[in-house]
């Protein structure tokens, strides 16, 4: 790693950037090192639609994701960090509404007897340069893969980080179109009511670190 990259940060971003999950790897600088994390049940990810009437929001909250446990593989490349296998799979039923219709009907939308699940996986990020010495969060931006009724697609999503002893939480949203997976926007009554294609993500991650020695 040539010692202009590490100039790039002062000495304080760069020792808070190490202690940080997201950017972890550069803690080791060349070699692909191993990171493990516990999701916390604080964690959320919401999708958020609309209609021509109304707007509904669907939620999962941690506590209904089955595997918190993840390992993910972890390497650093001209200033991009890499990850490797870390599919996150959500039950599509697990979703919950205060809007009994909205679930209803995403449930049809998202064929959930066909596929019960929809997956997230994190492919890489990068870190924006900052030259606060004080700052305590951070910013960058992410490869995200969704996969939903099993046509997986590519985002570039924007985030925000920070640390809190040994928690991580990582936040960020994008909007998509559900016709990025083959999916119709429904309409209902004749066409009088009719659903967005538009879909707002939002995902609030809490993670504990397990590796002490990036404690």
């Amino acid at each position: 790693m040539p010692d202009c990259f590490y100039h790039h940060f002062p000495g304080m971003i760069r020792k808070k950037i190490i202690l940080l999950f997201l950017i972890l790897s550069y803690h080791f600088a060349s070699s692909q090192n191993t990171i493990t994390v516990d999701i916390q049940n604080e964690s959320y990810l919401t999708l958020v639609g609309s209609t021509n009437i109304a707007s509904f929001l669907l939620i999962q909250k941690g506590d209904k994701i089955a595997n918190k446990k993840i390992v993910i593989p972890v390497s650093l490349n001209k200033g991009q960090i890499n990850f490797g296998q870390n599919q996150l799979a959500l039950s599509v039923i697990n979703f919950s509404s205060d809007n009994p219709i909205a679930y209803h009907d995403f449930m049809q939308l998202l064929k959930v007897k066909q596929y019960p699940q929809l997956f997230v996986q994190l492919q890489n990020m990068s870190m924006l340069p900052t030259t606060n010495k004080a700052a305590t969060t951070m910013n960058g931006n992410a490869e995200i893969t969704i996969t939903i009724t099993g046509v997986a697609k590519n985002y570039q999503i924007p985030f925000t980080t920070f640390r809190v002893g040994d928690l991580v939480t990582v936040e960020g949203t994008h909007k998509f179109s559900i016709r990025d997976f083959g999916l119709i926007p429904p309409t209902k009554l004749m066409g009088l009511v009719r659903t967005s294609e538009i879909v707002d993500i939002k995902f609030h991650f809490i993670f504990k670190m397990n590796n002490k020695e990036l404690m």
